[in-house]
Formats: structure tokens, sequence, C-alpha cells
């Protein structure tokens, strides 16, 4: 708000404010309701043993913590592509932690390879969440929006690549603080 007044000088009536707070509240209440599904199906997912199920059909589909890991990367990459990352936390979250102890991997390592995951499908067509917002407040069309976006898109796969094959990046700084 303060750059829109000051800066760019776009809220130069009360009219334009109170349109733009307006369509804010209205956005932050469609995701909220989004959320709050989110986290109430996880809750019912859980509460009739549908995540421990659900866990134990994917631990089934391989005991190599590898293909695993490449299979969570695939499922978290097309969610991402097309829901918001706060409702998959709340859905895919639960299915993955015991997957996450079974294998003993550092949950530090699997929350950053996740949010990793979920950045790069925001941005990734069909739905492009980020993308859509990016080209909106850009004010472009999402076919001008995309071709910069390609080489950064890449560059993040290329981390994503470094931090599953290299957990130890990820947990280096919380180990040097004792987290």
């Amino acid at each position: 708000m303060f750059v829109g007044t000051f800066i760019y000088k776009t809220f130069n009536s009360w009219d334009k404010l109170l349109h733009v707070l307006f369509e804010s509240v209205k956005a932050t209440a469609v995701i909220m309701f989004v959320v709050t599904c989110a986290g109430l199906f996880a809750w019912v997912a859980s509460t009739v043993g549908l995540v421990e199920r659900g866990a134990a059909v994917l631990l089934a589909l391989s005991d190599n913590p590898w293909a695993l890991l490449f299979l969570i990367n695939v499922i978290l990459l097309a969610a991402g592509m097309i829901m918001d990352a706060i409702s998959i936390y709340y859905v895919l979250l639960p299915f993955l932690l015991p997957i996450v102890h079974h294998f003993a991997w550092d949950p530090v390592w699997f929350g950053v390879m996740m949010t990793v995951n979920l950045a790069v499908g925001q941005v990734t067509p069909p739905v492009a969440v980020n993308l859509y917002v990016g080209a909106q407040i850009a004010d472009l069309t999402m076919e001008e929006m995309t071709p910069p976006v390609i080489p950064l898109l890449l560059a993040t796969l290329v981390a994503l690549a470094v931090i599953v094959l290299f957990p130890g990046l990820s947990t280096f700084l919380p180990t040097l603080w004792g987290l």
C-alpha cells in the first residue's frame, strides 16, 4: 500500500484505495476458505485412518528410498501446478511424514525439498498461480510473462536436484546452530 500510494501514485483517491482493499479482502477470504477446507480434509483423513493407509500404500510401492523420493517429488510438482502451496502442505504432509520417519529422512531437509518443489509448481502451467499474480502486477499477459521465467525455473530445478542429492546442504546451518 505504501509503494502504491507514495511511489507509483496509483492510489490517488479514497475510492481506488477502498476498491483495492475490498478486492484484497475477497481474495484473502477465498484463500482462507480453501486452506480451511484443506485443513478439514487433513483432519478427517487422519481421524478415519486414511493417512496411515495412504502412507502404507506409498511404502508398498517401493522399499527403495530413492524411488519413493522421486515419486514424492513428482507428486509435489504436479500438486503445485494445480493447487496453492498452503493447501498442499495441509493435505499431503500428513501422508508424507510417516514416510519421512520410515526412511529416517531429516524433516528439515524434507521441508526444504517440499517447499522448493511447490515453488516450482506455483509458476508452472496449467494453473501457475504465482506466474498469474506476477503477470497481473506487471500488467503483462501470461504469454509475455512466461519466457523470462523459464531460465529461472530451470535454475530452480537444478537447485532442487542439488537439495535432493545433497541433504547436508539444507541441514548445515540448523545443525551448526544445534537445531
